[in-house]
């Protein structure tokens, strides 16, 4: 989740000050034909193993996950260079430590789009071995198609001077082609009133947001202070599962209102589109909080490398509880802890993924048969 981070500072970062944009136009023939902005789902191997990659593309930036089916956990997509319809990504784990080791090497897919598919090379972080990538964008009965909206506004505090301080609005996020539900539970993580639509919504929160702005700034701004008043919020929106008419979305934030630095996090959504409902925690698991929190505290000290009764080297308390923050894959589940939720901002956000060859005997029956798990 740190690399998502990443990505949507540098894509604020990068964004002009600008009016609503909604483009779905591709770029000029003779470079990238691909289109400015889209979500595809894809299936294939790598290695000759199965996989599923969800892959976004927002104001030409690319993110995305993908998991290996007979392991489930999330490994994530950083796109360290781009020509034409090729890119290259790094591969990155969920852990906190490989956030923290911006010198380490990861893995890396030289991939290239060619139609519905996508091709290229698998290297391992040491490149003493390869094996070949073969995907194919594919919605099978169970999946969704989304197309992705972008809206972004700015407003500068003094217009008048020099070097002014500004505030940022960013919104990326998916957007269903053909189910209204889904697509008022996406408003319904924005912010936005749900009989709007998404050009009003952000309209509404926009002037909401320049409004409070205004609300903040002095009469007579110091120079000194300028850094401090250049706020900004960003929200991205992507699809991290999608099969099984269940959709689990990923918001992840990042604002600031002045301070030594913003705050960022993401927050899962589970949703169960045949029954219109967002799943809890009880709805795929009947573990209670006792059992819950010994099997969290076994699998941290595995994937964080901590020794028994030492939680606290990394984590504010020498215990760890399961929260609502979850996702899942057909192997396991997942729990996201956000900055200062358990651990101090320096530790970034903590995932802890379980098996669920450790949970069998308390998977609900109905999450067991949707998921096809044995």
């Amino acid at each position: 989740m740190k690399n998502i981070l990443l990505i949507f500072i540098v894509v604020m970062g990068l964004l002009p000050a600008c009016n609503t944009q909604n483009k779905t136009t591709s770029q000029t023939a003779g470079k990238d034909t691909l289109p400015v902005k889209f979500y595809k789902r894809f299936e294939g191997t790598i290695a000759g193993k199965p996989v599923v990659m969800h892959l976004h593309k927002t104001n030409n930036k690319y993110e995305g996950v993908y998991y290996y089916r007979n392991i489930g956990r999330w490994l994530y997509l950083n796109a360290d260079s781009i020509s034409a319809n090729t890119i290259l990504f790094s591969e990155i784990a969920d852990a906190y430590n490989e956030y923290s080791d911006q010198d380490t090497l990861h893995a890396q897919l030289d991939c290239k789009f060619i139609g519905d598919s996508l091709s290229g090379t698998w290297q391992s972080a040491d490149r003493k071995t390869s094996y070949p990538i073969n995907l194919k964008e594919v919605y099978p009965t169970g999946t969704y198609r989304f197309s992705i909206e972008e809206f972004s506004d700015s407003l500068k505090a003094f217009p008048a001077k020099e070097g002014t301080p500004m505030a940022e609005l960013n919104f990326s996020f998916v957007r269903a082609d053909d189910n209204n539900w889904i697509n008022n539970e996406i408003k319904r993580i924005i912010g936005f009133d749900s009989p709007l639509n998404f050009n009003e919504g952000f309209t509404k929160k926009r002037n909401e947001y320049f409004a409070d702005y205004k609300k903040e700034l002095p009469p007579d701004l110091d120079s000194n202070d300028v850094q401090s008043y250049n706020y900004s919020e960003t929200q991205n929106i992507y699809v991290r599962y999608n099969e099984n008419d269940l959709v689990i979305l990923e918001s992840a934030d990042y604002i600031y209102s002045g301070g030594v630095h913003g705050n960022y996090g993401s927050t899962f959504y589970c949703y169960d589109i045949a029954a219109k409902k967002q799943l809890q925690l009880s709805d795929v698991l009947s573990a209670d909080s006792v059992t819950m929190q010994q099997i969290m505290e076994k699998y941290f000290r595995i994937q964080y490398n901590v020794k028994e009764d030492s939680l606290n080297q990394v984590l504010f308390e020498n215990h760890l509880a399961a929260n609502q923050n979850f996702y899942f894959t057909e192997k396991g589940i997942g729990f996201l802890y956000n900055p200062y939720e358990v651990a101090s901002y320096a530790q970034g956000e903590i995932s802890v993924f379980i098996p669920f060859t450790e949970l069998q005997k308390y998977l609900q029956l109905s999450f067991k048969k949707r998921l096809k798990i044995n």
